[in-house]
């Protein structure tokens, strides 16, 4: 239907009311994008519809089409980011409700984005409906098939619209599901932590295969600090403790660095220094590894000087590439590159260094991974 529409339009660009952040609509910018010759010029596009909010079919249907057409990440992050835009109660519900029952696994994932953005009424239980299905593998590697690891994506994308827009009543569907792909564990997490902080707690160590496997997908999952701190102590006496799995411990490690005050990642320094336990050093470095604050650097470059793994130096060396400015980053290279005992730290630092000499390259590096994931792994 979207399509349809798309090129009815293409002959009437007067019906597409104006993008939000200018004179050109997105209809516009879909037609400037699908004839830009330079890879330049599709970016400034995208960074355009990026911030522009759909206000019209017209408007819909243009980041439709470049949705379905290029299924390309870039493409795929600033259609959704234009989606993101719109305000709940617009009149393309309908739109997205037809999306959702295409054949195609993108469109649905795109209609469910849209509607629960829009919270538009009609599409709840086509998504509980997708959302209820069977999972046919517990995980999406598990499919051999494109189409089959996509379709799994939508169904997981549906659990997350329900907890979204239904809140706790989710929370049995979740449950059910989670048992049949413990991926869906992180869905509880993101969306219920203080519930299931209290049941992965208990399952990390269970006799249920299953149930471990759930746990540990939980405890790896994105959470924001402001409700991991409702479970602080509890999630302290956890890593501390030496009964549960030691993926799920590097887990833990990980929320508690991108979350502890700089006055809480001292004692995880002090003990990293002081204890003669390996693995319980690995587990502090860790937290520090993971808090990304101007507090934990001089602890990463001594690490990165003085520890006797080279795998371990390196990466240290690549953490500090996130924290500071090129220039200190570049002084830094060139004391690897010179005194590192490992030949192939040398080389990579000097490596980096002549690609660093380009005063173009000189630019704020900045931290890569986002909180959650904005699109799933879809294969073309």
């Amino acid at each position: 239907m979207t399509a349809i529409l798309l090129g009815f339009l293409a002959f009437f660009p007067s019906i597409s009311f104006a993008a939000s952040t200018g004179t050109a609509t997105l209809l516009d910018l879909h037609d400037s994008f699908v004839s830009a010759t330079t890879d330049r010029a599709r970016v400034e596009i995208l960074d355009e519809i990026s911030a522009s909010t759909p206000t019209s079919l017209a408007d819909v249907s243009a980041i439709y089409d470049l949705f379905m057409r290029y299924r390309n990440p870039h493409v795929f992050a600033a259609a959704l980011k234009s989606l993101s835009l719109m305000r709940p109660g617009g009149r393309q519900g309908a739109v997205f409700v037809d999306d959702m029952r295409d054949n195609d696994p993108l469109a649905v994932f795109f209609g469910i984005k849209g509607a629960l953005i829009l919270r538009y009424p009609p599409a709840l239980p086509v998504i509980e409906k997708i959302a209820g299905r069977r999972f046919a593998y517990p995980n999406p590697v598990k499919a051999a098939v494109p189409t089959d690891k996509n379709q799994w994506w939508v169904q997981y994308e549906a659990l997350v619209a329900l907890a979204q827009w239904q809140g706790k009543k989710a929370w049995p569907l979740l449950m059910k599901k989670a048992r049949e792909a413990p991926r869906v564990a992180r869905i509880m997490a993101r969306y219920f932590w203080r519930d299931s902080f209290h049941l992965f707690r208990g399952w990390a160590n269970s006799w249920f295969a299953n149930r471990r496997r759930m746990a540990a997908e939980g405890f790896s999952g994105y959470v924001p600090c402001r409700e991991l701190r409702e479970t602080w102590p509890g999630l302290l006496r956890l890593f501390r403790s030496r009964r549960i799995p030691k993926d799920i411990q590097a887990s833990i490690a990980v929320k508690i660095g991108g979350c502890a005050t700089d006055e809480e990642l001292l004692p995880f320094e002090k003990e990293y220094r002081s204890s003669k336990d390996p693995v319980q050093r690995l587990l502090d470095a860790d937290v520090l590894f993971s808090a990304m604050r101007p507090a934990v650097v001089p602890f990463l470059e001594d690490y990165m000087k003085t520890n006797p793994d080279p795998d371990q130096r390196a990466a240290a060396l690549s953490e500090l590439a996130d924290m500071l400015s090129p220039q200190k980053f570049m002084k830094l290279l060139e004391w690897v590159s010179v005194n590192d005992p490992d030949p192939d730290n040398r080389q990579a630092a000097a490596r980096e260094l002549r690609s660093l000499a380009d005063a173009a390259a000189l630019k704020p590096r900045r931290a890569g991974q986002a909180p959650e994931e904005l699109m799933p792994s879809f294969v073309p």
